[in-house]
């Protein structure tokens, strides 16, 4: 190995250890090769960088990063793979560590080389960390860890199930947020309940939406303990104890814990130590959110590590059992024998066939055109409120019709349940949106030798918009909707400035 004080690596981060101005600076090690020695301020964080030609295609295999070095792979154009220290108390070692992987890097002979060279050679130094060290987490990884597993047990698994839950865990793998379940995610802050609650954000993705229907920040004030309280092993041996026989599950569960890196073996040295969730808050991350984002930096800077006080996020507070009904399945009703129309519940007698006589071809299709309109109202106002259930085959006073009629319409075989729920569905998409059906469950029930179609809607974590049928010399303009009791309205202007503001925090 070259001597340290001569070695490439270090002399570039002595070019650079002294800049004290904000964000991450640079320096190239090598003019054939993009390996970079990095600084990131305020902590003077030290990092070693590379940047393939694209993202696609890497393997980062075990190599999973420690408490004491982290390593994150963006996506982008370039794309860039990061080791560095994960707090400047760490930095000699990783000072170590950077050195000797820089030196395998600058004898690669391509590009292609210089990723799995890195990860190859961080995989051995991972394991030689883990055996001096001891094997067991720190202090501050550990109480995130319990913080994760508490969010698993307390929020996730009751709104979509172990398994779902289980395999929304992304933390483990240094993704962007701790849970992320089809566009909705969860970011994790777990904090000694006597210290300043106030949140370490790394990087600037961590709290960027762009992309996702929604981004949740969960908070939870921690009391840590000697010899009690619940400690990580019994949190473990709890979400096992829930997940159950599902064995796909409890692999994917160990999977993720020992990415984190704890390891089973080492149950009885987290044992003294104990956790106690003092109270828990969750924060909806949007507009106007105390936050940076990529948006909010000059071109070229990255790799961002700030500060928020816990304090800041108070008006964004949102109730947790209103991110359960995002998460979860559209709530199923019993209704059809005897629930009149409410908030929650509607009737229609028929999506594309009219119940009363029509005069000519025209008022035929202007009738059609209005019965579409009338579902596309109602289920975007079920969106735009606490979610709900359409009945398509009952009419007002919930005597059955039946999808029959609809089905002898479109010319479908009168039991050709699949072909009225595509075709229902492909009404929704091109009427509200293309992910509609992430909020939306449809099903049939028999009734006096007829069928129903229920369409369940859970309430949408964004303001929602339809585009009704129009006439022939009117352009179709995109419509909001709520529900009133029993009533679809429509809302514009201030009214509907109020209500977004009021429903969506």
């Amino acid at each position: 190995m070259t001597e340290a004080g001569n070695s490439p690596f270090f002399s570039a981060w002595e070019a650079i250890r002294s800049e004290t101005g904000a964000g991450t600076f640079r320096r190239r090690l090598s003019s054939s090769l993009p390996i970079y020695v990095t600084l990131t301020n305020p902590d003077s964080l030290p990092g070693l960088a590379v940047e393939p030609e694209s993202a696609e295609g890497v393997d980062l295999g075990d190599a999973r990063g420690s408490d004491r070095i982290r390593l994150a792979m963006r996506v982008g154009n370039p794309a860039q793979l990061t080791l560095a220290a994960t707090s400047p108390d760490h930095t000699e070692i990783f000072l170590t560590v950077a050195d000797d992987i820089a030196e395998r890097l600058l004898e690669c002979a391509t590009v292609d080389e210089v990723v799995p060279t890195l990860v190859q050679r961080f995989t051995t130094w991972q394991r030689f960390l883990r055996r001096t060290a001891g094997g067991l987490l720190s202090a501050n990884r550990q109480l995130g860890l319990y913080g994760e597993l508490a969010t698993l047990r307390d929020l996730l698994a009751p709104a979509v199930g172990w398994r779902d839950a289980v395999g929304a865990w992304t933390g483990p793998a240094n993704a962007p947020q701790d849970f992320q379940i089809g566009r909705i995610a969860v970011e994790v802050k777990a904090i000694v309940h006597s210290e300043p609650q106030v949140f370490t954000i790394d990087g600037e993705r961590q709290l960027d939406d762009h992309g996702l229907d929604a981004l949740v920040l969960a908070h939870h004030r921690v009391i840590r303990h000697r010899q009690a309280g619940q400690s990580l092993s019994e949190i473990i041996a709890e979400v096992r104890t829930e997940i159950g026989d599902d064995i796909a599950t409890q692999d994917r569960f160990t999977v993720g814990l020992n990415t984190y890196g704890y390891d089973d073996e080492d149950e009885l040295e987290y044992g003294p130590t104990g956790y106690t969730l003092r109270d828990s808050a969750h924060y909806r991350v949007h507009h106007g959110f105390p936050r940076l984002t990529e948006a909010d930096l000059p071109s070229g800077t990255g790799g961002l590590r700030y500060s928020v006080a816990a304090s800041a996020c108070d008006p964004y507070q949102i109730d947790s059992q209103e991110i359960a009904g995002w998460l979860g399945e559209p709530a199923t009703l019993s209704v059809g024998g005897s629930a009149a129309e409410s908030t929650v519940v509607e009737y229609k007698s028929t999506v594309w066939t009219p119940t009363e006589p029509t005069h000519n071809p025209e008022h035929r299709r202007s009738v059609v055109r209005a019965l579409q309109t009338s579902v596309i109202k109602t289920v975007v106002a079920f969106l735009n409120t606490d979610g709900g259930e359409l009945v398509i085959g009952l009419d007002d006073h919930q005597e059955v019709v039946g999808i029959e009629v609809d089905l002898a319409e479109l010319g479908l075989a009168l039991d050709d349940l699949d072909a009225y729920e595509l075709r229902l569905t492909e009404l929704l998409r091109s009427r509200i949106d293309r992910i509609v059906t992430q909020q939306v469950r449809i099903r049939f029930e028999d009734r006096e030798g007829r069928h129903t179609c229920h369409v369940a809607v859970a309430p949408s974590p964004n303001p929602r918009f339809g585009l009704p049928f129009a006439s022939d010399n009117e352009a179709p303009r995109p419509m909001f909707w709520v529900r009133t009791g029993n009533a679809t309205n429509s809302l514009d202007g201030r009214d509907l400035i109020e209500y977004v503001s009021n429903h969506w925090h």
